[in-house]
């Protein structure tokens, strides 16, 4: 029975679609399948739904949106045009349908069945879990797959079970949000060691504090640095560098969810210090204390918004090499911290 109202779901759900475009004329062009999951965050269904028009405006996309906390009676679709010279052109379709209760190979054949064939097709994630039949299901359509590890409410669980997907073929098509918004902090703490002064010190770092408002960029941002210098982990929370000496990490929560907000990195003679100005959030200050002090420096922080990173995840190059090797450093730290 499950299998027959899926079926008619899928003839009412393109039939519907197909009125809308005939009712509006002009020409329909996709050129990329976007397959969303959420399940226990409305607020995250409500973003996915308001924005997929920001998403079409340059690209014709197909987004098909699964409410995993919803039955399949609760279904909408719409369309999204623009003009293009003299023409209305369809850019968007959104489906938009309940999936609770569907299982995992049910959930994979009903969207397969509504995507437009011959496309590229993308994955957004914003799942409970990654080790959900129904991700490992869903990934086998994607060829890329958007998370969102930092929404939810068991956001460091989620990266731990992202960790043990590490050196598979899935790990190569991912891009976590959580550790594509550190890009401005990667840059402005390799900026550091450009002196090559400074950069004698990094050696003799014996501790690293990072605030943050969320515990996943705080993560991803040690284990990136520990990937870059060739830290190895070697206790809970400590990497050891080549010659054998500790680097203690210390977290600490505060500000906005999903942010850095602050980086130290101690050595005995000097403090490396990158925060958000006291006096604005939209500047970074970076400070050098100690026997190499420094002039502070502030500068821009170029702060991506939502729909810009989403779509930089999704049509970034292939080579994930980076964010892997911070993937593997991450799993080796997290044998050393006992699971809640």
């Amino acid at each position: 029975m499950a299998s027959a109202v899926s079926a008619l779901n899928v003839e009412e759900l393109l039939g519907a679609l197909a009125h809308q475009r005939r009712d509006r004329a002009g020409i329909s062009t996709t050129s990329l399948n976007v397959v969303a999951f959420v399940e226990d965050d409305e607020p995250l269904l409500h973003w996915m739904a308001q924005t997929s028009d920001a998403f079409a405006e340059a690209h014709g996309f197909r987004v098909i949106l699964l409410d995993g906390s919803r039955t399949s009676e609760s279904h909408s679709v719409r369309t999204h045009c623009k003009e293009l010279g003299d023409t209305l052109v369809t850019s968007l379709e959104q489906i938009q349908i309940g999936v609770n209760g569907i299982g995992a190979a049910q959930l994979r054949s009903f969207v397969h069945d509504l995507l437009v064939p011959n496309v590229r097709n993308v994955m957004l994630w914003g799942g409970e879990h990654v080790e959900d039949e129904r991700f490992t299901a869903l990934c086998e359509l994607a060829e890329r797959i958007v998370l969102f590890s930092s929404s939810s409410e068991h956001a460091l669980e989620s990266v731990r079970e992202l960790t043990r997907l590490e050196g598979t073929p899935v790990a190569e098509r991912i891009r976590d949000l959580a550790y594509m918004r550190l890009l401005s902090w990667q840059d402005l703490t390799a900026q550091f060691f450009d002196d090559p002064d400074l950069a004698a010190e990094l050696p003799r770092l014996t501790s690293i504090d990072i605030t943050s408002g969320s515990d996943p960029e705080a993560y991803y941002l040690a284990a990136w640095l520990a990937s870059r210098l060739q830290w190895e982990p070697c206790g809970d929370l400590q990497f050891c560098n080549a010659a054998g000496g500790n680097i203690q990490v210390n977290f600490r929560k505060e500000g906005m969810p999903r942010r850095i907000r602050a980086i130290q990195l101690h050595s005995p003679s000097c403090t490396f210090g990158i925060a958000i100005s006291p006096d604005a959030e939209d500047l970074i200050c970076l400070t050098v204390d100690g026997h190499k002090r420094r002039p502070l420096r502030c500068v821009p922080l170029h702060d991506v918004d939502i729909v810009s990173l989403v779509e930089r995840a999704i049509f970034e190059g292939a080579d994930a090499g980076v964010y892997l090797e911070t993937l593997g450093l991450l799993r080796r730290l997290f044998e050393y911290k006992p699971q809640a």
